[in-house]
């Protein structure tokens, strides 16, 4: 029986929480909307699949590392606790809005828009950088763009990261392993830089790789490597070289290849190829330098015939 049906509409969690809806299912946990019943507050309650100790000190350390910086476009984790039967939950903040790729999708598609809210995350980014964290999933799915019903429209400068649930700390990022021992990955292969694909040393540039990623998707509509991961990758045994699989193999030896696209203003695939260099020494040094430079781009008007 999966935790969503077992986790019913109105259940209250830990004496604190009354479960409104079911909300989405993750590779760690389910995501429901529930109410604080002390504040009368919504807020956004993950509860995890496995009743483990493994799995409690991860939550434990996710809510840890999740307040380690405070800013505006980084969502607030607030709380975090253990259910009867062992599973663990994190409480943050309610955002009313989707994702990022769900808002993509259902709008006009601008590249300024997108733009406006890569440019937040990437200084929420240099916030939780320099707190001494790193996200290691940054990617559509995690990166919530409010909705303001007054006036029926994104707010795509307002928007949020969440889920920090393979975060790590720049001093432990290089002894977490990209694998776990049933092969399932701490992260999403698509939006992963080499280093961290291969399970190698992680740092700050490792999210700023992702956030390129997210432009190269909303570009030419697809990640760099899309096409290369359905060879088989996800199928690999868990306990197979990393670097054996032709997708692994094409990330940490292949430059990424740019659309022939001349309505795509120069400026912005110098930007976009700088994310995404392998070298991590050649990728921008901190989310406020990408930020900066995004502002820049909408600032001037450099952005695509779509802008």
């Amino acid at each position: 029986m999966s935790d969503c049906q077992i986790v019913q509409p109105d259940a209250v969690i830990d004496g604190k929480y009354r479960i409104e809806h079911y909300v989405a299912r993750g590779g760690v946990g389910t995501l429901f909307k529930a109410i604080d019943i002390r504040t009368t507050q919504p807020c956004a309650l993950k509860i995890t699949h496995e009743a483990t100790t493994n799995r409690r000190r991860m939550t434990i350390r996710e809510a840890s590392l999740a307040t380690r910086a405070t800013h505006a476009n980084l969502a607030k984790v607030v709380d975090h606790g253990e259910l009867p039967d062992g599973r663990a939950y994190v409480a943050s903040e309610w955002i009313d809005g989707v994702t990022f790729g769900a808002a993509w999708r259902s709008s006009a598609r601008s590249i300024r828009q997108s733009l406006e809210a890569l440019e937040s995350i990437s200084r929420a980014l240099g916030a939780l950088h320099e707190a001494g964290v790193i996200h290691r999933d940054v990617k559509p799915d995690n990166i919530i763009i409010p909705f303001d019903s007054s006036c029926l429209a994104y707010e795509w400068s307002a928007a949020k990261l969440v889920d920090f649930g393979v975060a790590a700390e720049h001093s432990t990022a290089a002894l977490l392993s990209t694998y776990d021992s049933r092969g399932r990955t701490s992260g999403t292969p698509n939006y992963m830089a080499p280093e961290q694909l291969t399970g190698r040393r992680q740092f700050p540039e490792t999210d700023l790789y992702a956030i390129g990623v997210v432009i190269y998707e909303c570009i030419w509509g697809a990640t760099p490597f899309a096409n290369v991961e359905r060879l088989g990758f996800r199928h690999q045994p868990w306990d197979a070289p990393v670097a054996a699989g032709p997708f692994v193999m094409s990330r940490i030896s292949k430059d990424v290849t740019f659309p022939d696209t001349p309505e795509v203003a120069a400026e912005l695939v110098r930007l976009v190829r700088s994310l995404l260099d392998r070298r991590i020494d050649q990728r921008p040094k901190s989310g406020v330098a990408v930020a900066d430079a995004i502002r820049q781009l909408i600032d001037a008007s450099t952005l695509t015939g779509t802008a």
